[in-house]
C-alpha cells in the first residue's frame, strides 16, 4: 500500500512526505520511488539478517532494501548501537558516521562528500538518531546521540541536493511526554522547507 501510494504521488510530480511508525515504512517508500541514494539519520545500522525471529523489521530494513536493489548508495549518520554482523555487512555497502566522528571533524567531511556526490537524495530520519535527552520517546534509545542543532545543521547541507522524498519515523507516543513528537514535527518542517527551497531554485 505504501509503495502504490508513493508511486502515484511521484507520478504526479510530488515529493512524498512520510511518517512512521516502524522504520520498515522506508522500504515501502523506496519501492514507490525507485533506486536512489539514501541518507539515513539513525542510532542503528539496521543491517541485521533478523531480530528475534523476524526477518524484515526495524533492525533489518536497510539490509533488505539494499538487496532488493532500491539503494544506489547509503550513508547512516548518528550510528552508535550496532553489532559485528552489521559492521561486516556494511563493509563495502554502507558508509556510516558516528556522533564521535562528527565531533572530531572527519565525519563532517565524509557527510559533505556523500551529499555532494549523490545528486538526488532520499532522507530518512529515525528519531533515535537524536540523543535521548532530546527525544526520549523512542523504542530503542541510545545515549550520546545527536543534538537537535547538530542534526538540523547537517540537514542544511542537503539544500544543494534535490530531495526525492523523506520520512521521519520511530516516534513512540507511550514513551513520550511531548518532546519527541515536537522534535519530530520540527524535523519534518525543516525537511519540507528544504524541499520547497529546492523546488523553487
Amino acid at each position: 500500500m505504501v509503495r502504490d501510494t508513493v508511486k502515484e504521488l511521484v507520478g504526479h510530480g510530488k515529493v512524498p512526505v512520510c511518517m512512521g511508525g516502524e522504520h520498515t515504512i522506508t522500504m515501502g517508500v523506496l519501492r514507490g520511488i525507485g533506486r536512489t541514494p539514501l541518507l539515513v539519520f539513525d542510532a542503528h545500522l539496521d543491517l541485521r539478517e533478523s531480530l528475534m525471529g523476524l526477518k524484515l523489521c526495524h533492525a533489518s530494513w536497510l539490509r533488505y532494501s539494499i538487496e532488493a536493489g532500491l539503494v544506489e548508495k547509503a550513508l547512516v549518520v548518528g550510528a552508535r548501537g550496532f553489532c559485528k554482523e552489521e559492521v561486516e555487512y556494511a563493509s563495502n555497502r554502507v558508509k556510516y558516521v558516528t556522533p564521535i566522528d562528527l565531533r572530531e571533524g572527519g565525519g563532517k567531511e565524509a557527510f559533505a562528500s556523500f551529499v555532494e556526490g549523490a545528486g538526488k537524495l532520499y532522507v530518512s530520519v529515525d528519531v533515535d538518531a537524536f540523543d535521548p535527552a532530546y527525544a526520549p520517546g523512542v523504542g530503542n534509545p541510545e545515549p550520546d546521540g545527536l543534538s537537535a542543532s547538530e542534526l538540523f545543521s547537517l540537514l542544511e547541507a542537503v539544500r544543494s541536493s534535490g530531495l526525492v522524498g523523506f520520512d521521519v519515523v520511530e516516534v513512540s507516543p507511550p514513551y513520550d511526554l511531548g518532546a519527541t513528537s515536537s522534535l519530530a514535527a520540527k524535523t519534518l518542517f525543516e525537511l519540507i522547507s528544504l524541499s520547497e527551497r529546492n523546488s523553487r531554485a
